[in-house]
């Protein structure tokens, strides 16, 4: 004759909280004469695993720094973005982008441009910004 017999088992999982490691950002710091660092502040779940593409906005870009600089030949409004795709998962893309303003030093009232009688220009500056060249 059988008997049946119930055999109850616990066993305790704990799930530790972690970081949103799915969320790509960068932090950008503009210099002189069209300079522009950017720092790549993604969650640390982006380090492996993943292709980077920096494009900055204006035809080029990157795909090997985790921390590039650029620099833009000309003052004006460009759109920069970070893309991080995964390569175990095709088709998983995070992207973010930002407006980059790179103002034109010739536009400063303090800096004046002089063309004179053989057509060359020059720059005069009350040096009120350090004497910074026009481009």
């Amino acid at each position: 004759m059988c008997t049946s017999q119930i055999y109850n088992f616990c066993e305790t999982v704990t799930v530790a909280e972690q970081a949103d490691t799915c969320e790509v950002d960068f932090d950008f710091t503009i210099g002189a004469n069209g300079f522009v660092s950017f720092t790549n502040s993604s969650g640390a779940g982006f380090n492996d695993g993943y292709y980077f593409n920096w494009d900055f906005g204006d035809g080029f870009v990157s795909t090997t720094e985790w921390n590039p600089s650029h620099v833009y030949s000309n003052p004006g409004t460009y759109t920069a973005c970070f893309q991080a795709v995964s390569c175990y998962c095709p088709g998983q893309l995070f992207e973010v982008c930002y407006d980059i303003v790179i103002d034109d030093p010739c536009a400063d009232p303090n800096i004046t441009v002089q063309e004179d009688s053989c057509g060359v220009y020059s720059v005069a500056s009350d040096n009120s910004l350090g004497g910074i060249p026009c481009w």
